[in-house]
């Protein structure tokens, strides 16, 4: 299906319906530990009350009592609340299993924070960094905005408390791709896992946020933004991946393209990441399933 809301009356609209059915099915079927919510959970601008749309986001999460932390994508602050007041909303200390936090104020954007998770030995097992990639270009030169400075040196100190923590799995999640996921470009599509199948909307500015990552030991990326786009690949021994879009509330089709939501399982013993979807109306299936062996 490829459809928006606007497609439909008020009283037919499908969109929200079939995004919670799906979303609920994917749920029941994996049982996560843990949920990513990697930006846009909602339309802003088409919704007419962005508190009560990020309720309806979550509730099967909190109902299922399973951890969630999400950062925002350039859609979700295009409503009623701004994106300081939507982290406000939906951080640890307000709903209940958010792991959600806004980060230090001296730190460009909302929702730049790490999620660390230890063994029962008390040793850090996995480091995970969250962070926002903001929104629209404040030029309009450029169409997406940046990472800044600031998050740059926000994540060298994050590092730098997990000095004594070397064998701990590193992974990083945010909205918008960075300008390294055109590498794809390049590559043949036998050379990367799922499809690309639209442009890599990333910005056209390199603050170099990449190699950041790569020396602190980050060893998997994952976003969202494009919504039918869901790949994996590797650049310089890190996997980028995008998720494919899960929401009907947005584009979709391109021949028959349909939403899904990329798992992730992370085997800390033997330190690899094994990543594969589940696709609406293929719940059945496991598609792209493919093991990364981190080094």
């Amino acid at each position: 299906m490829d459809f928006v809301p606007e497609d439909y009356s008020t009283k037919k609209c499908l969109a929200d319906e079939l995004t919670l059915s799906f979303v609920n099915k994917v749920l029941n079927l994996e049982k996560p530990d843990l949920v990513i919510l990697s930006g846009d959970q909602i339309f802003g601008e088409a919704s007419f009350d962005s508190e009560t749309s990020m309720y309806k986001v979550v509730k099967p999460l909190i109902e299922r009592k399973i951890p969630y932390a999400m950062v925002f994508g350039n859609h979700d602050d295009e409503g009623s609340l701004s994106r300081a007041e939507l982290m406000d909303l939906t951080n640890s200390s307000n709903l209940p299993y958010s792991l959600s936090s806004k980060g230090p104020e001296d730190v460009d954007g909302f929702g730049n924070y790490e999620i660390v998770f230890k063994g029962n030995d008390n040793n850090e097992k996995l480091i995970i960094y969250m962070l926002d990639s903001h929104s629209y270009s404040p030029t309009k030169s450029f169409r997406y905005d940046w990472f800044k400075e600031s998050q740059k040196d926000y994540v060298k100190a994050l590092e730098s408390s997990h000095k004594n923590s070397l064998n701990a799995l590193r992974m990083a999640f945010f909205h918008i791709p960075m300008i390294e996921y055109r590498d794809i470009y390049q590559l043949d599509p036998e050379q990367y896992q799922g499809k690309r199948l639209e442009t890599i909307m990333s910005p056209n500015i390199n603050t170099h946020m990449f190699d950041v990552l790569k020396d602190v030991g980050i060893k998997l990326i994952s976003v969202g933004h494009d919504h039918a786009n869901d790949f994996c690949f590797n650049k310089d021994d890190i996997t980028l991946c995008q998720g494919g879009g899960c929401g009907y509330g947005g584009y979709g089709g391109y021949g028959g393209y349909l939403r899904r939501i990329r798992m992730f399982e992370i085997d800390l013993e033997n330190h690899s990441i094994t990543s594969w979807k589940r696709i609406d109306n293929q719940l059945d299936e496991i598609v792209d399933y493919y093991i990364y062996n981190i080094k």
